[in-house]
């Protein structure tokens, strides 16, 4: 068990790494925008015409990926053959753009808006690509972000840190300088390899799934109220 003094010591070392930082890099699925259970359904419905259903904690475990590495991981684990996933995959990806109801959560417009009155630069970095989240994200929000980093811009996608590096060297900051929310555990990951700060929200997974992150919270809103108060934290 955690003790006070542990507590303390683990608040100010977080917060004397947070002092250095003045850009947040947000994920999109399950920190934004409120998507992952749509794609979940149109997994479900593709896989159902072989009589497989997909388990939750199987595929929002491979989340944060590209598309077609969380297939081929699916395909792995449900013992689905190379030719026999791509036409799942296809089926997928129809459903999912026939079906989705994708929605931001609950104030996220209102706290990336906190965030940016409070000095911070802001960018997206997601494993999705680019045309998903351009026709997802509504226009009046591109003047939030100073960039977006999709699985377009780089060769490997999360886990690998490539994706937050890209972003971090696109808007002239050295990792130490940026502050990352991210849902999944293999985008924290990538933000933790890359050498960045890393808060995690619990909107698709439980705490114990996210255990390399550095905090984790309930929801975006959250995760802002708690770094503004770390930003003045003082241990005496």
């Amino acid at each position: 068990m955690e003790t006070r003094a542990q507590t303390v010591r683990l608040t100010a070392d977080f917060a004397a790494r947070l002092n250095r930082i003045d850009t947040v890099l947000f994920d999109f699925d399950g920190v934004l925008f409120r998507t992952i259970e749509d794609h979940f359904d149109s997994w479900n419905h593709a896989f159902g015409e072989i009589g497989v259903r997909v388990q939750w904690n199987d595929f929002a475990v491979l989340e944060g990926q590209n598309f077609y590495d969380i297939a081929r991981q699916l395909g792995s684990l449900y013992g689905i053959s190379e030719d026999g996933m791509n036409r799942i995959a296809e089926k997928k990806n129809k459903h999912y753009f026939n079906h989705h109801r994708s929605q931001p959560y609950p104030d996220t417009e209102r706290t990336i808006v906190r965030f940016l009155e409070e000095g911070w630069n802001a960018g997206i970095v997601t494993g999705a690509y680019r045309d998903r989240i351009m026709a997802t994200l509504p226009d009046t929000w591109l003047e939030y972000f100073k960039i977006i980093v999709t699985a377009d811009d780089v060769a490997r996608t999360k886990p690998d840190p490539e994706p937050y590096l890209t972003a971090a060297a696109l808007l002239n900051k050295k990792p130490e300088e940026c502050l990352v929310i991210e849902n999944a555990p293999l985008g924290v990951r990538s933000a933790v390899t890359a050498g960045m700060l890393c808060v995690a929200v619990t909107t698709t997974l439980p705490e114990e799934k996210l255990r390399e992150a550095d905090l984790t919270v309930s929801s975006l809103d959250e995760a802002r109220r708690m770094i503004t108060r770390m930003k003045n934290y003082d241990p005496s």
